[in-house]
């Protein structure tokens, strides 16, 4: 699974195609990846905020992994900082989830829009800009794709 910068495009047949957009990973990052930990990778971009990545490969079939990503209510106890998740909107491959994240004594609450795209192997979120959030911006993405 990989977070970052995604963009979809179609061919002309309609199929899918996906374009991750990633730094190029070093020869310790795939160390890192090989070896079944995390890896995560943070810049700061001064004013503008802060940016991270976080890559890890998984041994389980992709639909256990797309099981366990889709269980919001299971997201406390998978995905770090994360202590509620409430569903308040879904519809199709669109799913609206408040996030509610704990660092220390702080809680942030943020409203995210997550989209489903099982055909281009990726989960895309974005704040949902029609609910108030603690946090300017909270986009990136998951991809899901069997390894060779």
């Amino acid at each position: 699974m990989l977070q970052g910068e995604i963009s979809h495009m179609l061919s002309a047949k309609g199929e899918h195609h996906r374009k991750v957009l990633l730094p190029e990973l070093d020869v310790d990052d795939h160390e890192t990846l090989d070896s079944g930990a995390m890896l995560q990778k943070f810049h700061t971009l001064g004013k503008n905020g802060n940016e991270g990545l976080a890559a890890q490969l998984i041994e389980a079939p992709a639909e256990h992994v797309w099981q366990s990503l889709l269980d919001w209510e299971a997201w406390p106890r998978m995905v770090d900082d994360v202590c509620a998740t409430d569903v308040y909107e879904h519809v199709g491959n669109d799913v609206k989830v408040k996030v509610t994240l704990g660092i220390g004594i702080l809680r942030i609450r943020t409203h995210v829009h997550h989209v489903i795209d099982r055909d281009a192997q990726t989960m895309t979120w974005n704040l949902d800009p029609s609910k108030p959030s603690d946090l300017q911006g909270n986009r990136g993405f998951w991809v899901v794709e069997p390894q060779s």
